[in-house]
């Protein structure tokens, strides 16, 4: 019995010394000490979840400090298993929720080292990181490094849907009044880049509104109005009108900054609609240019391209009526003045036009 007795004290104590031997090799930041020490005790008890804990966090420690993240490739897998398994034993969640601290420093470790390999090309390992902390931990920065990763595989398509997944849950948490990191506005407009490239422009505006709901503030707008450029230098000369309407009222919600750059950019998509069929160099504006020198230095087939686009019915009954119907988007005098003045020498636009541009202009 006396023997008994003396070899369960000295176990104990035993397995209460190497427990103090992880915590101090952890604490001392010598991390592959503490993993050994670690496994130590979990050869005798794989129920401590305390020790797969610190296990977890030697190695996202060792995967993510710039000294030893190199030699240790594997090490911000490894610590997501360990993570995993605490998972996997915590049917409750009541251990993970009492150290939600640490948990929290385990996914930003690991995504710090998924990040790395990324900037270092290496997308496998990037990849298998990202696979597990989707697994473990999705949020918006996670969705976001993992739509980077499949950009670079050429994956468009699921990268645009990740994009739309870390978008959706800063969206959702802005709806429940949580306080949105503000460096997180860049993924609403590579999302709205990503669905315009596949062809959803609608979808496109409709999370660039939502950046401006959630980051109110002049980097959304100007995010806004970049965005808008690059549909405008894309459009292709076919385009529908309803392109055109939309970018125009939407950039006249966004006046307030940059108003120099916006009635460029304003004008830019009024001239390729008037003058899609002629030539992209037609300029209405430019300071000291008079419409009739413009008009006059193409030859008879662009100027007749010019005449019969502006004589259509999109011109005449749609377009400047719309634009000056709600008041929502206003034509610059050069505007009205060289469409004026181009009926003055060429009669073959009609009375209507003219009466449309000096009706609205009055």
């Amino acid at each position: 019995m006396k023997i008994t007795h003396c070899f369960l004290l000295f176990f104990s104590v035993s397995l209460t010394s190497i427990a103090q031997k992880y915590l101090d090799y952890y604490n001392d930041a010598n991390y592959l000490k503490s993993i050994e020490a670690c496994d130590k005790v979990l050869e005798k008890n794989k129920s401590d979840l305390q020790v797969y804990l610190y296990k977890s966090l030697a190695y996202a420690h060792l995967g993510a400090d710039a000294i030893t993240r190199d030699g240790n490739k594997p090490a911000a897998e490894k610590s997501l298993g360990a993570l995993q398994v605490i998972q996997l034993k915590d049917k409750n969640q009541t251990f993970i929720q009492a150290h939600s601290s640490k948990v929290d420093s385990i996914i930003m470790l690991t995504r710090t080292a998924a990040s790395w390999f990324f900037d270092n090309k290496d997308m496998w390992h990037a990849g298998r990181i990202v696979d597990l902390l989707v697994k473990l931990s999705p949020n918006a920065e996670v969705y976001y490094l993992y739509s980077k990763i499949l950009m670079e595989q050429g994956e468009t398509y699921d990268a645009t849907m990740q994009l739309n997944y870390a978008a959706r849950d800063i969206y959702l948490d802005y709806k429940n009044g949580k306080n949105i990191d503000p460096d997180l506005i860049h993924i609403f407009s590579e999302l709205a880049e990503g669905l315009y490239q596949t062809g959803d422009l609608h979808s496109a505006i409709t999370i660039m509104d939502r950046s401006l709901w959630i980051f109110p503030g002049a980097e959304s707008k100007i995010n806004f109005v970049v965005f808008i450029q690059t549909v405008a230098d894309d459009i292709v000369d076919n385009a529908a009108d309803s392109i055109y309407t939309t970018l125009l009222f939407k950039l006249d919600s966004l006046e307030t900054v940059g108003a120099g750059h916006n009635n460029n950019l304003r004008w830019e998509l009024i001239q390729n609609r008037l003058y899609a069929e002629a030539s992209e160099d037609i300029t209405l504006c430019e300071t000291d240019i008079d419409i009739n020198a413009i008009y006059n230095v193409y030859d008879e087939v662009i100027r007749d391209s010019i005449i019969t686009f502006l004589n259509t019915e999109i011109i005449q009954s749609t377009f400047i009526q719309l634009m000056y119907g709600k008041g929502a988007v206003t034509l610059d005098t050069c505007v009205v003045s060289a469409l004026i003045n181009l009926n003055t020498i060429e009669p073959q636009l009609t009375g209507k036009l003219k009466a449309i541009v000096e009706d609205a202009f009055n």
